[in-house]
């Protein structure tokens, strides 16, 4: 009887495992068509882009700070699910360097969005709270730290975008693919 108790149990364990194994699989994004594999990471990456780009508008032309901060947190919230998505995407032929490259870019992003977006906010928002009373200098320190926070971030995304460029000709090539 104990026997038949020990088999019956490792006879459920594998059940329950290949349960949850087939169901990590089943909600994985496949694509066999390497254009097709491209275009879902490009639209990812375009959409996250479009939001972004309506950040920095919302932050350079709402003197709200709480609304530039919600209109952060939901900007952080669409990063991560998109980031999410990218990483519920198989891998193509056994690679997944594409993939990977989109994903270190999303991060990146929710990296500014969490850290730098954040500082500039706040630069902001002193500076509208204390417009009345800025002098030069004080607006002119103001000033400095936006434009050497914004550089420091182009320079960052420069580099990335040089590497998730030479990882996209990379994949084209190797797919029998023009880039366009």
């Amino acid at each position: 009887m104990k026997l038949i108790k020990q088999i019956f149990s490792i006879i459920i364990i594998i059940s329950i495992s290949s349960c949850s194994n087939s169901g990590k699989k089943a909600n994985l994004i496949s694509f066999k068509d390497p254009v097709e594999y491209n275009n879902y990471i490009v639209d990812i990456q375009r959409d996250v882009a479009m939001k972004l780009l309506f950040f920095g508008e919302t932050m350079g032309n709402s003197e709200d700070g709480e609304f530039i901060k919600n209109e952060g947190y939901k900007l952080l919230k669409h990063i991560n699910k998109k980031i999410s998505e990218l990483k519920r995407l198989d891998k193509f032929r056994g690679e997944s360097y594409l993939k990977d490259a989109a994903i270190e870019q999303l991060m990146f992003y929710r990296s500014v969005v969490i850290n730098e977006y954040r500082e500039l906010v706040e630069i902001i928002i002193e500076t509208n709270e204390m417009a009345d009373e800025l002098d030069d200098d004080k607006y002119d320190e103001y000033a400095q730290r936006l434009v050497k926070t914004l550089e420091n971030l182009d320079r960052k995304e420069a580099i990335l975008d040089d590497k998730i460029l030479q990882i996209q000709i990379r994949f084209a090539n190797e797919n029998y693919m023009e880039l366009q």
